[in-house]
Formats: C-alpha cells, sequence, structure tokens
C-alpha cells in the first residue's frame, strides 16, 4: 500500500510487488551502479565527526575509499550505541540543508526520527528505513526517538543522482518492517 502527502511516501513493499516511484529510481540507480562496479579495494572505515561534537561513525567512504572509486556512492556512514537522553522534542542532529542527491537511512535497532522543511514529521519502527531525494533543496533534521538507556544501530548513505535529476521536487519516504 502506498500513500503520498506532503511530497511523502509511506510503503509496504511485500517481495513481488513493484512500485513506481523516486524509491524505485533510487533503488534502480543503485541496482545499476552496483551491477557495473567491481570490488576495487577493501579497507578499514575512516573514524569520523559529523556533528562538530563528540559523536563519532564509521566512514566506509570518503574516509576509507575516495569519492572517484565509490561513485555514484557519496558517503557512507555507520553508526551505533545507547542513547544517553531519550525522546525530546529537539532533534541530535540539528536542522541542515542538503540539494541534489538520494540519502537512503538504514536502521536495525532504534527508533528512526525525522522533520523537513516540506512538513513532513515521521517516526519509524525498526528494522526499517527512511529516503529523500533532496532534489532542488530541503532542509531536515533527524534523530531523537531511540528511548534512554536503547540500543540504536545503522547506517546512512548518501548516493548521486544523475544531472537531470538533481533540481526535481524534492520528495521523502519510509519503509516500514
Amino acid at each position: 500500500s502506498q500513500i503520498k502527502k506532503q511530497n511523502k511516501t509511506h510503503m509496504k513493499i511485500p517481495p513481488t510487488t513493484t512500485a513506481t516511484n523516486s524509491y524505485q529510481k533510487t533503488a534502480s540507480v543503485i541496482m545499476a551502479a552496483t551491477s557495473l562496479m567491481g570490488v576495487r579495494k577493501i579497507a578499514k572505515a575512516g573514524i569520523a565527526y559529523p556533528f562538530g561534537d563528540s559523536r563519532s561513525v564509521q566512514q566506509a567512504f570518503p574516509s576509507a575509499v575516495p569519492t572517484k572509486d565509490a561513485d555514484p556512492f557519496l558517503m557512507c556512514d555507520y553508526f551505533a550505541g545507547t542513547e544517553r537522553d531519550g525522546p525530546s522534542k529537539e532533534y541530535p542532529v540539528d536542522w541542515h540543508p542538503h540539494k541534489g542527491f538520494s540519502i537512503a537511512t538504514y536502521l536495525k535497532k532504534g527508533v528512526g526520527r525525522h522533520a523537513d522543511s516540506l512538513g513532513n514529521r515521521e517516526q519509524f519502527a525498526t528494522p526499517g528505513m527512511q529516503w529523500m531525494n533532496t532534489g532542488s533543496g530541503v532542509e531536515h533534521a533527524e534523530g531523537g526517538g531511540t528511548e534512554k538507556g536503547e540500543e540504536f544501530q545503522g547506517f546512512q548513505i548518501w548516493i548521486n543522482v544523475p544531472s537531470k535529476h538533481k533540481l526535481d521536487d524534492p520528495e521523502y519516504g519510509i519503509v516500514e518492517p
């Protein structure tokens, strides 16, 4: 089933169902790219501090693999830990802009939480994922849905999109378990 609101899509996709939307476009870009890419390098992930504080992520690329070797993938961060503060009205990853690429976040543990300038306010269960085509530009914030003391674990990957789609209307969606 599929519901679209404020450029947002909620999806539960049975394995035999085909959806025709931006989620499928992003998935087809990933599938096409990975079917053409051979293993070029196996490298240990670097440690990055993308939040400007003590929080760190393991970054496969661009820390360990140069961007030119990872294209169409721009960035991949793995994160895990125990929630220190618990749910709040604020978002631990504060409001920030993106433009011209796609983002997929997969959570294995914890609670996903997202807000954006399109008016979307979302929480999703795990294991599950959220995706966003940033297109012509969107601001968003994320995190802060996991209960204090509970574990969270997941990864986020940024995906380059073809030039002709960089200024498409932004879209957001979740894929629930």
